[in-house]
C-alpha cells in the first residue's frame, strides 16, 4: 500500500490512521472503509487521473468493491443533503424590504381607505341575508363584495402581509393631506367594522318598514323572524377579542395578497 511520508506530525498521529491521508479513526472498522476511497482517490492523483488499470495491478475483492459502492453512496447523500440545507439558507438570507417604503412605491390605490369606508354601502340582499344566515355568514357575504369590487388588487387601499404576522397596512391622509400607506390600527380597524355595522342595521330597517307592509307575508311570522335577526346584530362587539380575531381572519381570506418578499417586521 502506498505510504506518504510528507504527513506533517506523523509521530503525534494515533495508531488508526489512514497510511495516505493521515486521517484518524477510533474503530479499525471505519477506518477500512476509508482506506478503500482514499487509495483509489490516491491511486487515480498518482497516474495523473488516468483510470487505466495495469495488470499487474491487485484488484479490489467483491466484497471491498460493494464496500466501496456503499460509502460512495453514502458520501454522495450527504453531498446532496448539505446542497439542500445551503438552498434552504440562501433563501431565508433574502433582503428584507421597508414594507411601507415598498408600498408606497409600488402600490397606488384608486382612494384612500377613508373615501373607501365612507362610500360603503349595503344592498337589501344583504342586510336581509342575517334572517336566514348567521352574524359571521352574512358579515362575510358583505365583506367579499365589498373588497371585491376592486378589479386590481393593487388599488385597493388595503394590504395584508399574510406571511408571519397578518399585519395590516392602508393608504391614508397621514399628515399635511399627505396620501401615503400607514399601519392599520386596531382603533381604525374597529371604526372601519362599525361603519358597516351602523349600515347594515340601517338598510335592515328600511328593508324590514317597506317588505311588513307587502301583503302576502304573514306579519307574526315576520316580526319574530325580524326580531331574531336585529337581536344577532345588536349583540355583536367588536371589541371582543374573538370576535374581532375572527372578522380579521375572514378580511385576511378575502384580501391577502401572496409576494415572494421578505419584509422588515
Amino acid at each position: 500500500m502506498f505510504q506518504n511520508y510528507d504527513i506533517p506530525n506523523r509521530i503525534k498521529q494515533p495508531t488508526r490512521c489512514c497510511e495516505s491521508c493521515g486521517k484518524s479513526y477510533k474503530k479499525i472498522e471505519n477506518l477500512k472503509k476509508h482506506n478503500l476511497i482514499c487509495n483509489l482517490l490516491d491511486k487515480i492523483k498518482k497516474t495523473n487521473n488516468e483510470t487505466d488499470i495495469d495488470d499487474e495491478e491487485t484488484l479490489p475483492s467483491q466484497k471491498q468493491m460493494y464496500s466501496l459502492l456503499i460509502e460512495l453512496t453514502k458520501k454522495c447523500n450527504k453531498l446532496e443533503e448539505s446542497l439542500a440545507e445551503m438552498s434552504k439558507s440562501c433563501l431565508k438570507k433574502k433582503e428584507k424590504i421597508n414594507i411601507i417604503e415598498w408600498l408606497n412605491t409600488n402600490m397606488n390605490p384608486s382612494l384612500t381607505f377613508d373615501e373607501f369606508m365612507n362610500n360603503i354601502n349595503i344592498t337589501e340582499d344583504e342586510a336581509s341575508n342575517i334572517t336566514e344566515k348567521s352574524f359571521y355568514d352574512s358579515f362575510h357575504f358583505i365583506l367579499t363584495r365589498i373588497f371585491c369590487s376592486f378589479e386590481e388588487k393593487k388599488k385597493l387601499p388595503i394590504f395584508i402581509v399574510s406571511k408571519k404576522t397578518n399585519t395590516f397596512y392602508i393608504y391614508n391622509n397621514k399628515v399635511e393631506n399627505k396620501q401615503e400607506w400607514i399601519l392599520f390600527s386596531r382603533e381604525k380597524f374597529i371604526q372601519f367594522l362599525n361603519v358597516i355595522h351602523v349600515r347594515w342595521l340601517s338598510k335592515f330597517e328600511q328593508w324590514r318598514k317597506i317588505k311588513i307592509t307587502d301583503s302576502t307575508i304573514h306579519k307574526d311570522n315576520f316580526t319574530e323572524i325580524c326580531n331574531k335577526a336585529i337581536l344577532k346584530l345588536v349583540s355583536i362587539e367588536f371589541n371582543q377579542e374573538s370576535t374581532f380575531s375572527k372578522i380579521k381572519s375572514m378580511i385576511i381570506h378575502i384580501c391577502k395578497t401572496s409576494l415572494e418578499l421578505e419584509f422588515e417586521e
